[in-house]
């Protein structure tokens, strides 16, 4: 297993004290199901909980909840203490973790693109699922991504790899300060629609300055992230014997995608 840190239960931590501007994302990043349609009833697995933001909106649907993060699972637990007799929290690696009883869905939104080999996490979790099962996932994308992948990745690998958290968070709110007028003012400009991460700053319009804040210090406090193609995506669902995929980009930056277990 790989060993927890502290990096993401820090992370997690502050996000959980601003999340309600954030809380359409968590709608978007499951589209085309909702909560309700997706968890109604359903034993859901949970992969990679962080700060229970997405916990909540399972367990308010859910017959039973399985929370896994290998980092932040206190955190979790600490923020969804309403819904405490339908969850189960561990402690865990997603590459690793293995139940006797499965499930009827597995959502991982915003964890995969983290782990060391996304492709054997999701070959594992399918695992953990039941025939006819829905493995829904929102991860990083390859496409539309030129400039994180090229510039902003390596950089971030040759310097920050080993910074303090109050470095990368005293650095997230320098690097949101600056990018706040390219958001708020030129790309509200109709003209500039073709320009890179267009739609990912119409999103961040919507959001407090904190919380954008927090979205690039998950960027830059990853210990590794992966931007995975579309058709990569693709090809585990289909070799792992899934139906009915559905994939759909999101903001231009990352994809979301489903499949039913056959």
């Amino acid at each position: 297993m790989k060993r927890a840190t502290i990096n993401w239960k820090l992370q997690h931590d502050l996000q959980s004290e601003s999340s309600e501007s954030a809380i359409f994302l968590y709608h978007d990043w499951i589209k085309p199901f909702t909560y309700e349609s997706l968890c109604l009833g359903k034993n859901v697995l949970e992969a990679g909980s962080g700060g229970g933001v997405q916990t909540k909106l399972i367990a308010k649907y859910a017959n039973k909840v399985t929370c896994v993060d290998l980092e932040a699972i206190e955190v979790t637990k600490k923020r969804t203490k309403e819904f405490s007799e339908k969850v189960e929290y561990i402690e865990g690696d997603l590459a690793e973790v293995s139940f006797k009883e499965k499930f009827d869905v597995v959502i991982c939104v915003g964890v995969l693109h983290h782990t060391d080999v996304p492709e054997i996490t999701f070959e594992n979790l399918t695992k953990q699922l039941k025939n006819n099962g829905i493995m829904v996932l929102w991860v990083y994308s390859k496409e539309g991504n030129f400039l994180m992948r090229t510039i902003i990745e390596p950089l971030r690998q040759l310097f920050l790899k080993n910074a303090s958290h109050n470095l990368i968070w005293r650095l997230s709110l320098l690097i949101n300060f600056l990018i706040y007028p390219f958001s708020h003012i030129i790309y509200r400009i109709p003209i500039f629609h073709f320009m890179p991460y267009y739609d990912y700053f119409r999103n961040s319009r919507k959001m407090s300055f904190k919380r954008n804040a927090l979205n690039i210090h998950d960027k830059l406090n990853a210990h590794q992230q992966v931007f995975i193609p579309k058709e990569d995506l693709l090809k585990w669902y289909n070799v792992n014997g899934y139906e009915d995929v559905q994939i759909s980009n999101y903001a231009g930056v990352s994809w979301r995608i489903s499949g039913k277990k056959l």
